[in-house]
């Protein structure tokens, strides 16, 4: 985040006060320091303590955590956090090498854990790591401060937001700010066997000249780095670089005239430079990377020691050279396993001058640097799902490609990565170059590595695998908020908000103040929409929870209709609310046919990202197997289009369509909730005197609000202990249905989600039709059992007919629509037999065996209360 003026609003200081409480709460030493002033009584932010612009409080060092301290804040304060006992710090200066120090230990997988980061005036970034049980350090590393505590001594300060101070970089004044709130509850979780902060602890240790095999510590999990970690590290950061040296000497031959591998010269000083980084940064010991660079340099081609000497001391006056400086305005990427920003999620926009440059020299040496980096850094945006290399555009980045017509793909796209897709990927983001004769010659990203990662994505230890991608806070499995941008380990999901959206913190605990402002907030947004009841309201709000229950409640969930009598009714409306709250991917309508139908399904599942899917403006009865079939289950498999290839993807979508009197018919009937509009009178769309005028910008406007508002009713029912609603099935949906509604309730909201009363009307085999056509065939064949072909021949009134027992004002509108197409007496059969033991209100048609001659199928009419044969 790019440090910027003073903030002017309250939220923001009361929301940063609000942080340090929790951090008070959970056991962080808090005070409060004055302002320095100079003769003329203004500030002076070059005096106080040691020039920090504040002086502070006798007795600072043995400050007792107490959140009631913030309570005494006044504007001008300085809020002061004591390192050592619940967490530490590390504070990285840009302005004095942070950023390359940042950059090697990341690369040595020696960065800890960071549970919570904020942006300094002057462009840093302070980082809260689990206390280690050191001393604080300064210059531990060039721009890196140690701040930590070993009991009451040698305790470091961070300050805090909403702390201004003058910037060290240009003089102007800034406040401290949050890029991400502390997670006090994984803290709490994880702190005690929180092990990844060994390095930094070996490395303070080894400044003050205290073996690493010391066993005195105040923190029983601050243990020294072991050898197995170390030499994984080794392997990770170092192995690579040695092995194109090797590589140079497996070529070569002893007079040198048969060499035709990379120049021994440019490759040992490409080398050299890197492990002198990474003796830098603490990696290597002292003077290793001259040793190790002598040791395996290939002499064998007829070069000497000397020319090798000469070599290393280029290297170490050219990494002495590096040194950058950063202004106030270069704090991205620090301490991100994933992008700062998530709008850079799955891309990179840097000109080719600003991409960071790598050596390809060497395709085997690059393949080794992609297992080990690839999905970090500048490659961040891409994942894994499943067995293979996945990367998510959002819309106007490049990649992301518009669907056609009145579709619309939503937030964000999956792209499947095949080699030819990551190796322009990789020339985009990296300047790839080869060196000849100590010179780098541009040269394209080596197609056989980048083949070889896509072949064996599991290999790739920095890709993270993708479960799933969230365009809102969501709950996770344990009940916490996912409110966090960018990638969250503990569940899989990327999260990508819009860059407009803020969302409030959702209280941990929220009070009946909180449950009733969240209540009024719904109840704003609903007030004009005419519901045919307050069950049909209800069901609506469950369906505006359920994106958020994804994690806490997995799928499967029925169709949800968003149904009205007539256009200009509002249900595009509650649509589109649904899509700007959640995000969503619109079709224009049903695709025709199961095969169309399966192939929408696949690519959506496939290449989407937004968790409402809505087929708008559905004009015919929705009616397909292939929906019916995918509302049952939580994973889906098809082949993906264009390909042969059977795939399986998650279905944690909420499958929606509107529709004027929408009908339903089949399987679907029993797996949709229909929630029906209905404003009673001609031209609706002329209806005036809203309480909200222009509600989509309402909604827009507020969308932090009220996503804050569903996600606050969801944690008050997790803390009340999850109580669920009534068991009225033990279908699929049972424990999704009652979770919706056991939300609903404790919320306070009226009426039943997916109440018997709002069940929709069956257009099908079990609408009132069906059961007087099973009534007609019963009155004309009783309960002897028949042939389809003689029923057949009743309904279709064939020559020789002259019962005409079964009249077609009866027949189901499936059955007339087939025989308008020349069903035949077998086709019919057919028909039967799919519908085989089902009921249509008293009826069911049922087997009789065979017919003793031909062997055809035998069926009969049974009636509730007669015995089943």
């Amino acid at each position: 985040m790019t440090a910027t003026a003073t903030p002017t609003t309250t939220d923001e200081t009361a929301a940063a006060l609000d942080v340090a409480r929790d951090l008070a709460a959970a056991g962080v030493p808090i005070f409060l320091a004055r302002r320095a002033v100079d003769g003329s009584g203004k500030w002076d932010p070059k005096g106080g303590h040691n020039g920090c612009g504040y002086w502070l409080p006798a007795g600072w060092e043995m400050t007792k955590p107490d959140p009631a301290v913030l309570d005494r804040w006044t504007p001008g304060m300085a809020v002061c956090a004591l390192m050592g006992q619940a967490v530490d710090g590390l504070d990285f200066d840009p302005r004095n090498g942070g950023r390359a120090t940042f950059e090697a230990l990341r690369a040595a997988g020696m960065l800890p854990t960071v549970y919570g980061r904020q942006t300094t005036p002057s462009g840093g970034i302070h980082g809260l790591i689990a206390p280690l049980g050191e001393r604080s350090k300064d210059g531990l590393r060039p721009g890196l401060d140690y701040k930590g505590g070993a009991g009451d001594k040698g305790r470091g300060i961070l300050f805090l937001a909403p702390t201004e101070r003058a910037s060290k970089a240009d003089g102007k004044v800034r406040p401290y700010r949050w890029t991400m709130v502390p997670d006090l509850t994984r803290l709490a979780a994880e702190g005690a066997d929180d092990d990844s902060g060994a390095a930094i602890t070996e490395m303070v240790r080894a400044s003050r000249k205290v073996p690493t095999t010391t066993t005195t510590t105040t923190k029983a999990n601050a243990r020294p780095l072991s050898p197995a970690r170390k030499a994984g590290l080794l392997r990770s950061a170092v192995e690579p670089e040695l092995e194109r040296l090797r590589e140079c000497r497996r070529l070569a031959t002893p007079d040198g005239k048969g060499y035709t591998g990379p120049p021994w010269d440019a490759t040992t000083f490409a080398v050299a430079c890197t492990l002198i980084e990474h003796e830098n940064a603490g990696l290597l010991d002292p003077g290793e990377a001259d040793r190790l660079i002598l040791a395996e340099a290939p002499r064998d081609a007829g070069f000497t020691d000397e020319d090798v000497h000469e070599k290393l001391k280029s290297a170490h006056a050219k990494v002495g050279d590096k040194a950058r400086d950063y202004g106030p305005d270069h704090d991205e990427g620090m301490f991100d396993a994933e992008p700062a920003s998530p709008a850079k999620a799955g891309t990179s926009k840097t000109s080719a001058g600003e991409r960071p440059e790598l050596n390809t020299s060497n395709a085997a040496v690059t393949l080794s640097y992609l297992r080990a980096n690839l999905g970090t850094g500048p490659t961040a945006g891409i994942f894994r799902r499943l067995r293979e290399l996945v990367y998510t555009p959002r819309v106007g980045e490049d990649g992301y490609v518009p669907a056609k017509g009145e579709d619309d793909d939503g937030p964000a796209q999956v792209h499947r990565l095949d080699t030819m897709d990551l190796t322009a990927r990789l020339n985009g983001t990296y300047s790839c170059y080869r060196v000849v004769d100590e010179k780098k010659k541009p040269m394209l990203f080596p197609q056989v590595a980048a083949q070889q990662a896509v072949k064996a994505p599991d290999l790739l230890a920095g890709v993270r695998p993708l479960r799933g991608v969230t365009h809102s806070p969501i709950v996770r499995a344990d009940g916490t908020v996912l409110d966090e941008p960018g990638y969250d380990d503990a569940s899989g999901f990327l999260y990508l908000p819009p860059d407009t959206l803020t969302v409030p913190k959702v209280p941990a605990v929220p009070s009946e103040a909180d449950r009733q402002k969240a209540r009024g907030l719904v109840e704003d947004m609903l007030a004009d929409f005419p519901f045919v009841s307050a069950d049909h309201r209800a069901s609506y709000i469950g369906f505006l929870l359920t994106p958020l229950l994804r994690l806490l409640v997995p799928p499967p969930y029925k169709l949800c209709v968003l149904n009205a009598p007539q256009p200009g009714s509002g249900k595009g409306l509650l649509a589109k609310i649904l899509g700007i709250l959640h995000g969503s991917t619109t079709r224009a309508t049903l695709p025709a046919g199961e095969a169309e139908m399966d192939k929408s399904i696949m690519a959506t599942l496939d290449t989407t990202t937004a968790p409402v899917v809505v087929f708008d403006n559905v004009e015919s009865v929705v009616r397909s197997p292939t929906l019916a079939a995918l509302l049952t289950v939580n994973v889906y498999s098809s082949r993906r289009l264009g390909n042969s290839e059977n795939i399986s993807r998650p279905n944690d979508r909420l499958w929606t369509v509107t529709g004027n009197n929408v009908r339903t018919g089949g399987d679907i009937s029993r797996r949709a909730v229909f929630v029906t509009i209905d404003p009673g009178m001609p031209h609706p769309e002329r209806r005036v005197g809203f309480k909200i005028n222009n509600l989509l910008a309402w909604v827009e406007e507020h969308r932090g609000d009220l996503l804050w508002a569903l996600l606050t009713l969801t944690r008050a029912w997790v803390v009340a202990g999850r109580p669920m609603g009534p068991l009225r099935t033990t279908d699929d949906f049972s424990t999704w249905k009652r979770s919706v509604e056991g939300v609903v309730r404790h919320a306070g909201f009226e009426g039943r989600f997916d109440s018997d009363e709002a069940a929709p009307e069956d257009a099908g085999l079990d609408s009132d039709s069906a059961e007087e056509f099973y009534e007609a065939i019963y009155r004309a064949m009783g309960s002897k059992p028949w042939r389809a072909g003689q029923v057949y021949a009743e309904i279709a009134q064939v020559e020789g007919n002259v019962l005409d027992k079964i009249p077609m004002d009866v027949v189901p509108e499936e059955v007339a629509v087939l025989m308008s197409k020349g069903m035949a007496s077998r086709a019919f059969g057919q028909w039967i037999a799919k519908r085989e033991g089902r009921w249509a209100g008293q009826y069911s048609i049922r087997r009789a065996g065979r017919d003793a001659h031909s062997k055809v199928v035998l069926w009969r009419v049974v009636v509730a209360g007669e015995e089943v044969e």
